[in-house]
């Protein structure tokens, strides 16, 4: 993950210990510098978890993204957490049933 770049774009500077209120700090500077839209599918795109596919989406471009976009962004990156000092996300049963769908499942959403 860039995470200095991601830093840069949400305006807060890198935790200096792993605590409650540094996850608090990053999630609502998150909320602030990424808006919740869906213009990709308005215009006929397409939707990548991938990170560097919403690395450019989200830092490049200054855009933001559906909820999964966010999450996957905000917390689905170890590289990116052990550098923030924080622990990965466990992955939520919807992310996970977002990505079985996607690779043909049927799992329940």
């Amino acid at each position: 993950m860039r995470v200095d770049d991601y830093l840069k774009r949400i305006r807060q500077p890198a935790p200096r210990a792993a605590s409650v209120d540094a996850v608090h700090a990053l999630h609502r500077a998150h909320r602030e510098a990424f808006l919740f839209e869906n213009l990709s599918i308005q215009t006929g795109g397409g939707i990548s978890l991938a990170l560097c596919d919403l690395e450019r989406k989200f830092l490049d471009e200054g855009r933001g993204g559906y909820c999964f976009e966010h999450n996957t962004l905000f917390a689905g990156r170890p590289v990116g957490a052990r550098r923030l000092h924080l622990p990965p996300a466990p992955r939520s049963r919807a992310v996970g049933a977002v990505g079985a769908r996607r690779r043909g499942g049927n799992g329940p959403l």
